[in-house]
């Protein structure tokens, strides 16, 4: 089996990458491993979401350049407002990189200004949801509900590619928010925490990935 179908936690040693779409910040420790992982998810022909995807965060901007139709939401009212968006993406890219961002790939996204717990979408919406460092900062009621609204928006075959920071969220809870809201890992999981495992600077975090489908179905794979 491919790889990237495990659920585990991220290694030091897994593929990463320091550009996409431009050099990304020494401080996101996690998100080029994150990103690259993410990548390998895409499909030309897929609708996709990219749920909670920031201001700054220029995963959404690559959706809409390798996929058929990207969708982007946050509760962050800058997402709407062109030269708000701007002015986020400048502060930690630089303006010259949110001037290219915005032109070439922001008339290709779709964005809309939503709580993940209440998705502005129609069911069986999306192909992939990518949800990238985000449960980390919901409480365990607000993690249910957004893999509840996930299952809801995901199609038949559809994936969504998670990944969350440890201890903060809890793994134990995070699995049993998974199977109550109808989804089931699509591949196989590992709950282990290896001593090689990708830390944040300050070693107090780890990142654990997740690829899920909704239960009782079966991906392309």
């Amino acid at each position: 089996m491919d790889e990237k179908w495990v659920s585990r936690f991220v290694l030091a040693s897994d593929p990463q990458t320091d550009v996409v779409l431009a050099p990304l910040p020494q401080t996101w420790w996690s998100r080029p491993y994150e990103y690259r992982w993410a990548q390998e998810f895409a499909d030309a022909q897929a609708t996709v979401l990219d749920a909670a995807a920031g201001v700054s965060h220029p995963f959404k901007f690559w959706l809409a350049a390798h996929c058929q139709t990207a969708h982007a939401c946050d509760h962050d009212p800058r997402l709407l407002t062109a030269d708000a968006l701007r002015q986020g993406i400048a502060d930690d890219f630089g303006p010259e990189v949110a001037d290219r961002l915005i032109r070439a790939y922001l008339p290709r996204l779709a964005l809309v200004l939503a709580s993940i717990f209440d998705l502005p979408y129609a069911a069986k919406s999306f192909d992939r949801i990518f949800c990238l460092s985000v449960l980390e900062h919901l409480s365990e009621d607000g993690q249910h509900r957004t893999l509840a609204e996930f299952e809801r928006a995901l199609a038949d075959n559809g994936l969504i590619v998670v990944s969350l920071d440890y201890p903060t969220v809890d793994l134990a809870f995070f699995h049993h928010a998974v199977v109550a809201a109808g989804l089931a890992f699509a591949g196989p999981v590992d709950f282990s925490l290896p001593a090689e495992s990708l830390a944040s600077p300050d070693g107090a975090l780890r990142c654990f990935r997740a690829v899920l489908r909704r239960r009782g179905t079966e991906s392309w794979r």
